[in-house]
């Protein structure tokens, strides 16, 4: 990760220098609820950051990717995925990278070999702690059809305080 994204983080945070950041725990919050989404072919990408986990979903074709601007700099602990899932038991190979600027990036989640069905509870992947300001999810592929169904896409951690 970039040193000036740790240390974006750190001055937001109010940490001072080489202070550790505190282990996840009940602080931590959806970042990614009802924040500015982006995706790879611009169809409702907010219906993946709603809050509905059973609601209306984004859908495209695959490869594809969708992004979550958490506005700035953040602690980052862990990321839970909802994908579509019904009686077909259908599986999504995907991965989570996270930036600072959207030029560097770094894996977070490697499901590239996932078999494991989708199910109403998601997926829940814990995160190495880290600082980001963009979180992308990238779905590559379905077991049963061509397209991708993202349910929700939750990002969790702590945000900095507003000046």
């Amino acid at each position: 990760m970039p040193h000036s994204c740790w240390l974006s983080l750190v001055s937001a945070l109010g940490l001072a220098a080489g202070a550790a950041l505190a282990p996840a725990g009940a602080e931590d919050a959806n970042l990614a609820l009802d924040a500015l989404v982006a995706c790879s072919d611009e169809t409702n990408p907010e219906y993946a950051a709603d809050g509905q986990r059973a609601g209306w979903f984004w859908e495209a074709h695959w490869p594809a990717w969708l992004e979550v601007d958490l506005g700035r700099v953040c602690a980052l602990s862990e990321v839970q995925v909802f994908l579509w899932w019904g009686n077909d038991k259908r599986h999504y190979r995907y991965a989570v990278e996270t930036s600072c600027d959207r030029i560097a990036w770094t894996e977070r989640v490697n499901e590239r070999t996932n078999a494991a069905p989708s199910t109403s509870e998601g997926r829940r992947h814990a995160i190495a702690p880290a600082a980001a300001r963009y979180v992308r999810l990238h779905v590559f592929s379905n077991s049963v059809n061509a397209a991708v169904h993202v349910r929700e896409f939750e990002v969790y951690g702590r945000a900095p305080e507003a000046p």
